[in-house]
């Protein structure tokens, strides 16, 4: 599964789209992803959402949604609300934060700003040193 995973991923960045939705930040998503310790961390987290009885298409939609989700939470939170804008501040970010939910279905339409609504909602006032 994992190799399936990893060729899902790759796919997706080359197409720079998920759903017709374009990729703004695919050489950062690259980056991030390029992150051994971090990648493990995202695909063990990963592993437990997906039953490795679904089919080869369920594991495309989920790797999409996660995919989505990451590049959602960089582009439309990290980045414009907490000023992580550098690889390295955000691998770190993702690692210090390792709760947060990259991995459950999204809609791909403007009702996904929950994502970030919860997000503020969980870590409202926190302050993240890099």
């Amino acid at each position: 599964m994992k190799q399936e995973f990893i060729s899902n991923i790759q796919n997706i960045l080359d197409e720079k789209q998920i759903e017709n939705i374009p990729l703004t930040r695919v050489d950062l998503l690259k980056d991030v992803l390029n992150d051994k310790e971090l990648f493990e961390m995202f695909y063990s987290n990963f592993s437990k959402y997906f039953n490795e009885n679904f089919s080869i298409e369920d594991l495309l939609m989920k790797t999409e949604d996660f995919l989505y989700r990451l590049h959602y939470v960089i582009d439309k939170w990290l980045i414009p609300i907490h000023h992580k804008e550098t690889k390295n501040e955000i691998i770190e970010f993702f690692k210090n934060l390792k709760n947060i939910d990259l991995y459950s279905g999204v809609s791909y339409d403007d009702s996904d700003k929950e994502i970030l609504e919860e997000l503020e909602e969980t870590f409202h006032g926190k302050e993240y040193k890099i």
